[in-house]
């Protein structure tokens, strides 16, 4: 017997599409059931992790502050990408040896932060520490700082401190310029290794003495630190023992006077610079100054301890400003000596060394081997500049000079006005003529283009001068 063929009509498109249509529905609600079975379980899964995380994070917290561990790593105490501040502050508090800011793919946004004595704090590379917005309202709110304390190390080659400097200036803000990236007052044995700070409304890294404490900064080293474009400088130094700058690139400074590279610029006549040394660093494009020493209140030699600067083997380029000023060293001022050695000051707008109202009864003022390339502006302003003249208010030394140039060069290329054609090195100030000159000694060799060279006789009262200023053969 011949089997029945069923009807055409059962095997219609539409009867076909609608059997397709329930067996992919039916695989869907399979397929959908182990998605969704998956789906929790791996929830699960990451909230146990995140639990198991959590407890892990809780015991090595326990560890570090028991002293059982030395390490700490920042984010075990939970990292908040909008606020990290708590996490970071609780992390230095436990008094580990070492803390580590991990690199998060994020920054670190936080409030002002207080550093702690006897830690290293290490920042990955990549990090980027970020003051918070609308933060930092306080006139003296700085990133991180630290009064009264000891051995702290901040070690960050490859990562960022940065601040908003931009909106410190803002009608938002009380107008203030100490809202510093570092700030150090009365502390010893630190240590800052690598990183780059930036955007500060004050200074990059600021070196005093607690209020009210009378005592100095001690044993400071900055290496290899950038400080790019802060409001006030990128480092001052008002009081400090034993400090070592090294390998760091001072910039873009700019915002509130003087606006220099670096300012060493005591508050008191008891505070001191003893033992600074300042070696291989680029001091560029700042507004003010590249190198800034204003001694106006260390005006009494029995109040504080024999002045000790040493600047070597630097480039100063590009200052708007003169290049280094050594002004108001006082006759009763301290002894000592501020050197320069083996430094190219060049490019400057003012000129290359202005030296102002020093005494030669005080702290000697040396260039040794330093040359100076197209500083100051043709007709305008000479090389070198030494000053002495009244300071309204002020007290100001009655025998002008103490200074020495030890096989020193200047380079004129630019091209100088007839008329007004100056000397290399220049004098001025009503008090050159009134007291005189005093103790300038040593040799500048000139080499000059268009429009000559012209040599300036310095006083018409000299005592022991002996400045030997010639062009190179």
């Amino acid at each position: 017997m011949m089997a029945r063929r069923l009807p055409q009509s059962s095997f219609s498109p539409l009867r076909r599409q609608a059997v397709m249509n329930r067996r992919f529905c039916l695989l869907c609600m399979v397929f959908g059931c182990a998605a969704l079975v998956w789906l929790e379980r791996s929830i699960e899964a990451q909230i146990k992790r995140a639990s198991t995380a959590s407890l892990d994070h809780q015991k090595l917290i326990k560890e570090v502050e028991s002293g059982q561990r030395s390490v700490a790593n920042a984010q075990w105490w939970g990292f908040d990408p909008e606020d990290a501040t708590e996490c970071l502050q609780q992390a230095i508090n436990t008094g580990a040896k070492k803390v580590i800011v991990p690199y998060m793919n994020k920054e670190w946004i936080v409030r002002p932060i207080q550093l702690a004595s006897n830690q290293t704090i290490v920042f990955e590379p990549g990090v980027i520490v970020t003051s918070k917005k609308g933060a930092f309202k306080g006139v003296h709110d700085c990133l991180f700082s630290a009064s009264l304390q000891e051995n702290i190390t901040l070690v960050g080659y490859g990562a960022t401190l940065r601040m908003r400097k931009q909106d410190y200036q803002s009608p938002d803000y009380l107008n203030a310029e100490w809202r510093m990236t570092l700030a150090f007052r009365s502390c010893d044995n630190v240590k800052i290794l690598g990183l780059a700070l930036r955007d500060s409304g004050g200074d990059g890294i600021y070196l005093g003495r607690s209020g009210g404490k009378r005592v100095s900064c001690r044993n400071i080293i900055i290496k290899d630190v950038v400080c790019d474009n802060h409001l006030r400088q990128g480092i001052s130094v008002i009081s400090v023992e034993n400090l070592l700058i090294e390998n760091c690139r001072l910039m873009n400074t700019n915002g509130t006077p003087p606006s220099a590279g670096i300012d060493f610029e005591p508050n008191d006549a008891s505070e001191r610079l003893v033992d600074c040394v300042m070696r291989n660093c680029v001091i560029e494009n700042n507004i003010g100054p590249g190198i800034h020493v204003y001694l106006n209140h260390l005006s009494d030699a029995g109040k504080t301890k024999p002045i000790g600067i040493l600047v070597e083997n630097c480039l100063i380029n590009g200052s708007q400003a003169h290049g280094v000023g050594i002004t108001n060293l006082m006759d009763t001022g301290p002894s000592g000596v501020i050197e320069f050695r083996n430094c190219v000051i060049q490019n400057t707008r003012a000129p290359g060394a202005l030296i102002s109202n020093t005494s030669s009864k005080a702290a000697r003022v040396r260039f040794v081997n330093c040359k100076w390339y197209n500083t100051g502006q043709p007709g305008r302003t000479a090389p070198i500049s030494i000053v002495a003249e009244e300071d309204e208010g002020k007290q100001v030394p009655r025998f002008p000079g103490g200074i020495e140039f030890v096989d020193c060069h200047v380079y004129q290329q630019q091209v100088q006005p007839v008329e007004r054609n100056l000397a290399p090195v220049s004098t001025s100030g009503e008090n050159i003529e009134k007291y005189g000159l005093y103790e300038i000694h040593g040799n500048i060799t000139v080499t000059g283009l268009a429009g000559g060279i012209t040599f300036q006789k310095l006083a018409s009262k000299l005592s022991e001068v002996t400045l030997q200023v010639v062009p190179a053969k």
